[in-house]
């Protein structure tokens, strides 16, 4: 159970059961559990307080079978249930924890996923294979009015609606055309769209690892992918009264995507011990994937420029090769040295937007590089640990998401294959246990993130703001964390049990270029956690937490568009309660 301040109330209840069927050979696994996260957004236009209350229900199914020890089997299905009343987002100019949005935001998730995984010990090496479907379905509603006001203002579609609504063909509106269209589309307001979506996938992976004991190590193994994805959009004239869609419903021009992803690889490590201390891996995959994506635009759209358009569909595909090495060095029985570089990728793809020129509706893989150097050190009889690590990152043809002004393009950003981007930061990981019951732990990461390389198209078409040296938005530069806990004993079979952690997150901008107009620092705040109560055997315990011990304003995201006020979303308000728990 618990309570945020000026929020309402929570509470998470979670069970398992074992159940052996056969003694150590066939057993079954029941979890179950329900949330409620209490909100803290009021709205001040629609009657809503609390608004961003969530809730959480779902369970877990596992049957695990092992007919010898050579054999294991499991099979896993998870079902899960989520429903959020409303955004966390506030308004800058209402104060913390303010809204005025004319537009309920419900999101609605459901989850359905199914798995098993199979091992076969073969003697000179382990088979396993594993198989994993799910389907993942999702409704939300957004409110549309800060992006369609200053649209609306500048009459931008005012040409098409005068051609298409009032039929009289033109590329230029009069005063009298434009002040026409202006009480057309805010007639139309508040405006929502409402998205119901889902993802479909099934994933199958097989790989045989040797179990040598010997100076060579290898595995092999073939991954399969079938995933497809499926978003509508219906963009819809909102009730102010309600906040929800008119009655009957007014479409003000819908669109669908469909995608579908095909992708198999096949990959092989190799690693061989070439004196005692030192071990080299070498690993490569090689990928094959094709990705088509289609849609349709269903009607015309005034406020965005959408015309309407028969189903289209384009395709993309790219094959090649990505590889990892890496090196470790056992210095001592303490202390370990690694050397790590990887490549990776993530798919290429298409676009589906109207009026998109050719050249832009196929976008490239992006690629990348990680660097890592590193050492994990214990002490004084393992009673403390320091793990150490710095790394780099070069990361090409960023897919970067993009905008168009060009006339006729509408209101849609698309994917495009912009810049290069470089990371290079530190990162440092300590634990110890100084005395007895007492333990202590912290961590540190100090990172730079930043475009090695200008956003620009030399077609003038894309807009794009990033110059080379600019920061990458919404990352931290530094963050931080630490802890300290206590369990002294009470008597025989129950200890005390006092914790307090400390979060640490930098600063952090909005935008890449400081002359943007929505460009905001944010961050730079400090939250600390604390739990007392006392626990003991069969896994019993009773605690008492606050988290946002000192009710620190966080503030973390910003929403930004001409002609309103920025939205924000902080982190949680200080959220006391009570936890227990009991093993049978």
């Amino acid at each position: 159970m618990s309570d945020t301040q000026g929020g309402g109330i929570g509470f998470f209840a979670k069970g398992a059961l074992n159940v052996p069927i056969i003694a150590d050979t066939l057993a079954l696994r029941v979890v179950g559990y329900g949330e409620r996260q209490g909100g803290y957004v009021d709205y001040t236009v629609l009657d809503g307080r609390n608004i961003n209350r969530a809730t959480q229900k779902g369970g877990r199914v596992m049957l695990g079978f092992t007919p010898n020890d050579d054999i294991s089997i499991v099979a896993t299905a998870i079902l899960q249930k989520q429903d959020i009343d409303g955004t966390s987002q506030y308004s800058s100019v209402l104060g913390p924890f303010l809204a005025d949005f004319q537009v309920r935001q419900p999101w609605h998730d459901k989850l359905q996923l199914y798995n098993g995984v199979g091992k076969f010990n073969l003697g000179f090496a382990t088979l396993t294979t594993s198989a994993s479907w799910y389907r993942w379905d999702v409704e939300s509603t957004n409110d549309n009015n800060a992006a369609f006001a200053s649209v609306v203002s500048s009459a931008r579609w005012c040409p098409l609606y005068t051609s298409i609504a009032l039929g009289v063909p033109t590329t230029t509106c009069t005063a009298a055309q434009r002040t026409a269209y202006q009480t057309y589309a805010r007639s139309k307001a508040p405006f929502g769209a409402y998205q119901p979506r889902y993802v479909r996938n099934f994933i199958q992976e097989v790989r045989l690892a040797s179990n040598s004991e010997g100076p060579l190590r290898y595995s092999v193994g073939v991954f399969h992918e079938d995933r497809f994805d499926r978003t509508d959009t219906l963009p819809f004239a909102g009730d102010p009264q309600t906040g929800g869609q008119r009655d009957p419903v007014d479409n003000l021009g819908g669109r669908n995507i469909l995608t579908s992803v095909k992708q198999t690889a096949f990959f092989g490590e190799l690693g061989y011990r070439l004196f005692s201390p030192l071990t080299l891996t070498v690993g490569l995959r090689h990928f094959d994937y094709t990705k088509t994506v289609g849609g349709e635009y269903q009607g015309y759209n005034f406020t965005n420029g959408q015309q309407p358009r028969p189903y289209e569909e384009t395709q993309a595909n790219a094959k090649g090769w990505v590889k990892k090495f890496n090196a470790e060095l056992r210095a001592t029985r303490n202390v370990l040295v690694y050397a790590n570089a990887a490549q990776g990728f993530r798919p290429g793809g298409a676009n589906n937007i109207p009026n998109l020129p050719a050249q832009y509706l196929v976008y490239r893989p992006d690629s990348l590089w990680n660097y890592e150097l590193g050492a994990k050190t214990s002490w004084f009889d393992r009673k403390a640990t320091l793990n150490l690590a710095i790394y780099q990152t070069d990361w090409s043809e960023v897919q970067t998401s993009v905008s168009t002004l060009q006339q006729g393009g509408g209101n849609f950003n698309f994917i495009y294959n912009l810049a290069a981007v470089r990371v290079r930061g530190v990162e440092l990981e300590a634990f110890a246990r100084p005395v007895q019951h007492v333990t202590l732990n912290a961590s540190f990461n100090y990172n730079k993130a930043e475009l090695t390389s200008d956003q620009v198209d030399s077609t003038g078409f894309v807009t794009a703001p990033g110059r080379t040296g600019d920061v990458l938005t919404y990352i931290p530069r530094t963050t931080a964390a630490a802890g300290v806990e206590y369990t002294p004993p009470i008597r025989t079979g129950l200890d005390g049990f006092v914790r307090l952690d400390w979060t640490y997150t930098g600063q952090m901008n909005t935008e890449l270029r400081r002359t943007n107009a929505f460009y905001r620092e944010i961050g730079n705040f400090s939250i600390f956690n604390a739990r007392l109560g006392v626990q003991g055997a069969s896994n019993f315990g009773v605690f008492l937490f606050a988290n946002n011990l000192f009710n620190k304003y966080g503030l973390n995201r910003v929403a930004s568009a001409t002609g309103s006020p920025d939205y924000f979303v902080a982190s949680r308000p200080r959220t006391i309660g009570i936890n227990m728990r009991k093993g049978f």
